[in-house]
């Protein structure tokens, strides 16, 4: 399991009552409580060490009746580092007189050597948001535009994620050419 996973787990109540969790962690058969009272099916024990076994199970309270869960196992693989911030974008950043038949460009490495996909980010405004993702799920660190506007400033980002982490470079812009 990666030592960044998120525990989830499934429960209901017979009267369909509203139940509240407890959530017990630990590296011994017998967790520690780490959480009280959630009222979500999932709880983020944070960055848990690499190569390690832990052990967890979850309370359910329904208001009237307390049900004790099983304890469960895992263990954790070798730590994932981040991939590299993606960089040397293409066109450079702050570029003008740029063909308005573009293609996007930058490099971005993982130091754990893990397959990296990539989120674009394109528009015309600065604020870029999931509004303006032009792609997704490429594996190639170059993306063609098509034919743009000319005289026209235009903003982009890339996200890297390797599978477990994502990082995301700065905002780039280029302006293209004149008519």
């Amino acid at each position: 399991i990666s030592t960044h996973t998120q525990l989830s787990w499934r429960c209901n109540d017979i009267e369909d009552d509203p139940l509240n969790y407890d959530v017990y962690l630990g590296t011994e058969n017998n967790p520690v409580l780490m959480s009280q009272g959630l009222e979500y099916t999932t709880f983020d024990p944070g960055v848990l060490e690499p190569l390690t076994d832990y052990y967890w199970r979850v309370d359910a309270w329904d208001g009237s009746h307390y049900s004790h869960g099983p304890v469960w196992h895992f263990v954790t693989g070798e730590q994932n580092t981040a991939p590299e911030i993606p960089y040397a974008p293409w066109p450079q950043d702050g570029a003008t007189g740029e063909v308005v038949d573009a293609m996007l460009r930058w490099s971005c490495n993982d130091p754990d050597g893990d397959d990296l996909v990539y989120k674009i980010y394109f528009g015309t405004v600065s604020q870029l948001t999931e509004n303006h993702v032009i792609a997704l799920g490429i594996t190639d660190e170059s993306w063609g535009l098509g034919r743009l506007d000319y005289n026209t400033t235009y903003y982009w980002r890339v996200k890297a994620h390797d599978g477990d982490l994502e990082v995301q470079s700065p905002v780039w812009s280029f302006t293209t050419e004149e008519n």
